[in-house]
């Protein structure tokens, strides 16, 4: 089977252009579309950033849930203040991580 020999032009960005392309018109849509791909790999990069905080910080809360529980029914059956201590200070760290990445996940959403 025969297929015609298709050239190539090269556009002023670097964008080949097939020879079909003859128009200014047709050339500003083709940059036009691939600026539009350019732009939705962009957000889908920034889409996976900011799934994979969130997935961060839901098991951040998992864990926190499940260390300071712990914590707490090991210090009221043992009646050991240092460990109800040590529970209300990494429910202090945990709550400051969660924070941060709360915040992290609002900045790249800005983006």
């Amino acid at each position: 089977m025969w297929l015609p020999r298709v050239t190539k032009r090269q556009g002023p960005i670097g964008q080949t252009f097939p020879s079909s392309c003859t128009s200014l018109a047709e050339r500003a849509t083709v940059v036009a579309v691939v600026a539009m791909e350019s732009k939705l790999r962009h957000l889908e990069f920034i889409q996976a950033v900011i799934n994979r905080m969130a997935n961060t910080s839901f098991l951040l809360k998992g864990w926190s849930i499940t260390i300071i529980a712990g914590l707490f029914a090991f210090s009221a059956k043992e009646n050991e203040r240092p460990l109800l201590v040590l529970a209300l200070l990494l429910s202090l760290v945990f709550w400051f991580l969660d924070s941060f990445f709360l915040w992290q996940e609002r900045r790249f959403r800005g983006l």
